[in-house]
């Protein structure tokens, strides 16, 4: 990093000359910040430079070295104006001495572990701890240069880099997606360059005011107190170090001040969350005085985690270690009790800090940017949070779609109750509990407050679905998908998040490591002190999911509303899939799971001992109607395996299948996978998305897909998997367009009052009532050994042998018999279907009308077998995505030491 920094010194002195006329390349200069739109035009930006060289020693981050090359006369500029703190010159200086290099290597401890795990890496922050504690003058190197020359070049030069990134400069655009990012901690009535001021002053603080007469840095304590953990822990990265081996005590001090203030003073801090049986103190730096910096630090990044998850780090600890119920021994904030404390040392702070940012944050409508389900009519009730923060929601029961499309829907259901469960077709939802109704992402509203109004690709949104599970099973869905997590001692149906970096692992450990200490701190006896926590449940604990931690939907009560509705419907068969977390398995609770599920549903369910009653064993032998006669209409799905109760989906039919995902471009299948052919085939894609990041940039997958084999699953593309015979059709956002998508069958509003006969249409497969049979003149018959195959007769004529007169019974087979009319008759013709409407469900006159009025329009034909040319999101991997904005953060202060 420092031959990059000092290259950029070398480069800005070359603009300056340039910029001034007094170079021979300022045309070539001129022609360089010519803007440039794409990211091939950006790369030749670069390699065309006159500083080619130099360029591209910078890191090759996020477009970085394109957004520098084309803006760096912004920086100049800045640092040639009247009032600028940061000169040329200071530039220079800094990168001649080893206070650059000092920042380099502190600034390297502080990110390792964001990139792709090293296993030399803890070795590595090891021995800068230990580099930096025997050797003062590295401490004091970097905070002469903080106080003479980095603060003053952070406050010149990192409100431009921000400005260039918020204006979407020629180049700087990837950078501005990745602060986008930054601005989901962004706190509210803080800016940006605020919220980075006040880490930077918080870091600034701890490591460089002074305590005593001779002017020791509180960077020897804290710094020293950390080389010897990390010796013992193997940690590798020094902000995990800093922020919870060393952080996490000093939300254990306890209520009475003098006794805080005292441990802090000696190095014994009391813990307030101990068995308290053998005076209950722990070892730890003698910060004294240097306590008032450090919780400054802690306290700005407690703010960025409240604004995150909407817990502060002393709820977050209370729920990681199941204390949240205990009053007498929680886990509290301490910066009030840190900041009334007389300590027998005085610090003096640095001889610089970053001035408060004057100006306003720039805040937007977050209803902009805020998802709503559509073909809909519900009543509308608030939820609030703990917080007050409200959202207008679904009553849960009270949501309604299309009469026409429901009855629609409820046909196609009866017809796939006729199959067995591998051929069989059915609506169902992803991620079904993570829904609005019940408050997930309803604090996504912050966060779109803040995100660029002007860019429609960057939003919050954390909720997979809008209405309530009943909802969802109301509209149509059978096939459920809860997943299932253990924490904050209860089990929970929530969304833990796919990000997997070495960081994490970091932090999770030394929580844990930091918590037991404090738990069995000072005991007499041996104290075993199992804290059910670990990385895997980040995004559910903390909360990525637009709710606080602890107000995700305890599993019990999902479960109870599910089976609600199951005693509700004698007629339905639901599909109720167990996506385990690995901590089921980790902390022994598969048990609890089950038990759960057992007491809820009970003889509802078909578990693996009912299937082997069933012929042969086999799913492919036995239709669902079946299930309903048995009683046994609750299917108990799992991963990652089978149990007494539950089915290993992975191992149901000929196997399970997930689309979209492979590779497109195989005859006679979608996405790789042949349907109806016994394997089972789910179609589902994550709304989720984090400003600028969608869940599958964030979890590394995400595919490119075309208008015949799409990479969404929503309302536009739905028809697409319905025609192919995809088996359960999960979308997110699950609401009327989306059922609307799925009907395959009837035309809009069909049939009619007094319709004795029906029809297909060869222009769109859709199938219409008619009043006289005599108006058809076509009768569509089936192959009685193949049902994809028709064959198309006159009115009135008998079917050929081994056909009979029929109608499809799933999507494909309708394709199919689309396919045979057209070629037989013509693209207008129609064929009369076997369908009896003297028991059909009759839609009272007006109603469909009605609901159009109440729900703002409703849309038209429903599925079709149209799609979209939608390309999947970012295919970068958590690491990935977690080192680029890491590094932008790092890159917005280094850039500005320039």
């Amino acid at each position: 990093m420092r031959r990059s920094l000092r290259v950029v010194c070398l480069l800005a002195a070359a603009l300056l000359l340039a910029l001034s006329g007094a170079s021979p390349l300022r045309p070539a200069l001129r022609r360089h910040l010519q803007t440039a739109p794409d990211a091939a035009s950006c790369s030749a930006a670069v390699t065309n430079s006159p500083f080619a060289s130099t360029l591209q020693s910078l890191p090759d981050v996020a477009g970085l070295r394109g957004c520098v090359a084309l803006n760096l006369g912004n920086l100049t500029t800045a640092m040639a104006g009247p009032n600028a703190k940061c000169t040329l010159a200071n530039l220079l200086e800094l990168s001649s001495g080893t206070g650059l290099s000092t920042f380099s290597e502190l600034a390297g401890a502080l990110f390792s572990g964001f990139a792709a795990p090293n296993a030399s890496s803890a070795a590595s922050l090891s021995t800068v701890l230990d580099s930096w504690t025997k050797d003062a003058t590295k401490s004091t190197a970097f905070c002469k240069s903080m106080n003479d020359r980095i603060g003053p070049c952070v406050e010149t030069l990192l409100p431009v880099f921000v400005g260039l990134m918020e204006k979407k400069a020629p180049c700087c655009g990837q950078l501005g997606t990745y602060l986008e990012v930054l601005k989901l901690v962004q706190p509210n009535g803080k800016t940006t360059l605020q919220m980075l001021y006040d880490v930077v002053n918080g870091l600034h603080l701890s490591l460089c005011s002074t305590t005593g007469s001779e002017s020791t840095l509180c960077a020897q304590p804290l710094l020293s107190f950390l080389a010897d953990r990390v010796k013992t822990t193997g940690e590798s990265s020094l902000l995990s170090a800093l922020l919870f081996t060393a952080g996490v005590p000093l939300y254990a001090l306890p209520d009475d001040s003098k006794a805080a203030c005292a441990g802090l003073d000696t190095g014994k801090l009391p813990s307030r969350v101990t068995t308290m049986d053998g005076g209950g103190t722990t070892a730890y730096a003698a910060l004294s005085c240097c306590a008032t910096g450090y919780a400054a630090l802690m306290e700005s990044f407690d703010a960025l985690l409240r604004q995150l998850t909407g817990n502060t780090m002393a709820e977050t600890l209370n729920l990681i270690t199941g204390l949240q119920a205990d009053k007498t021994r929680q886990f509290k904030t301490p910066y009030a009790t840190i900041k009334s404390c007389s300590f027998k040392e005085t610090c003096a702070k640095p001889a610089y800090t970053l001035p408060a940012d004057s100006a306003k944050p720039v805040e937007g409508d977050s209803k902009a940017k805020t998802a709503r389900p559509s073909e809909i009519t519900c009543k509308n009730v608030e939820l609030c949070d703990a917080d007050k923060v409200c959202s207008t929601v679904c009553e849960p029961g009270s949501v309604k779609i299309a009469p026409w499309v429901a009855r629609a829907i409820s046909h196609q259901r009866n017809l796939s109750y006729d199959q067995p469960l591998c051929w069989t077709q059915l609506p169902g939802s992803h991620n079904s509990a993570t829904t609005l109704a019940k408050g997930y992402g309803n604090r996504d509203q912050l966060m779109n407050r803040v995100l660029d109004p002007s860019n429609a690709a960057s939003f919050m949104r954390t909720n997979n679905q809008f209405v309530s599970i009943t909802d969802q099973l109301n509209m149509g869905a059978r096939f459920v998908e809860l997943d299932v997590h253990y924490f904050a001692k209860m089990l929970h149906a929530g969304h833990c998040s796919r990000i997997d970096f070495a960081f994490l692992d970091d932090v999770s450990k030394s929580i844990v490591r930091s918590a037991e200490g404090l738990i069995s701190a000072g005991s007499l006896s041996d104290v075993s002190v199992l804290i059910e926590w670990q990385s895997s449940l980040f995004g559910c604990l903390p909360s990525l999911s637009g709710i606080r931690a602890e107000e995700q939907q305890p599993l019990a009560d999902v479960l109870k509303e599910v089976a609600t509705w199951v005693k509700a419907h004698p007629n339905d068969v639901l599909l109720l899939y167990a996506d385990m977390g690995s901590e089921i398995e980790a902390f022994s609770k598969l048990d609890a799971v089950l038990e759960l599920y057992k007491s809820t549903f009970g003889d509802l369910l078909f578990t693996p001992a009912s299937l082997k009653t069933m012929p042969d064993g086999s799913w492919k032998k036995f239709k669902l109607s079946e299930l309903v006669k048995s009683g046994q209409r609750v299917v108990l799905l799992s991963t990652p395996g089978a149990n007494d109760l539950m089915f290993d989906l992975r191992k149901l039919c000929d196997g399970f299948k997930d689309i979209p995902s492979g590779s497109p471009g195989t005859a006679g299948a979608i996405w790789g996978q042949k349907t109806n052919s016994g394997t089972l085939v789910r179609a589902y894609h994550s709304a989720l998305h984090y400003a600028t990041l969608s869940e599958d940039a964030v979890g590394g997958g995400g595919v490119n897909g075309t208008a015949s084999e799409p990479a969404v699953v929503d309302p536009k593309t739905l028809p697409v998997f319905v025609n192919a015979g995809v088996n359960i059709l999960a979308p997110d956002s699950l609401d009327g367009a989306a059922m609307r998508a799925m009907v395959w069958s009837w035309a809009p509003r069909e049939p009619s009052t007094g319709d004795t006969a029906v029809e297909i249409s060869a222009k769109d497969g859709r199938w219409s009532g008619v009043a006289d049979k005599a108006s058809i003149k076509n009768v569509a018959c089936v192959s009685t050994s193949d049902r994809l195959a028709w064959k198309i007769v006159a009115q009135g004529a008998s079917c050929p042998s081994g056909f009979e007169w029929g109608a499809p019974k799933l999507a494909v087979e309708n394709v199919a018999l689309t396919a045979a009319l057209s070629a037989a008759s013509g693209a207008s013709a129609t064929a009369q279907l076997n369908v009896d409407l003297s028991t059909f469900p009759v839609i009272p006159a007006g109603e469909d009308d009605a609901f159009e009025a109440a729900a703002g329009g409703s849309g038209g034909n429903g599925g079709g077998t149209g799609g979209d040319n939608s390309s999947g999101p970012n295919k970068s991997a958590a690491s990935e995505v977690s080192s680029a904005v890491a590094s932008l953060a790092l890159a917005l202060v280094a850039l500005s030491v320039y």
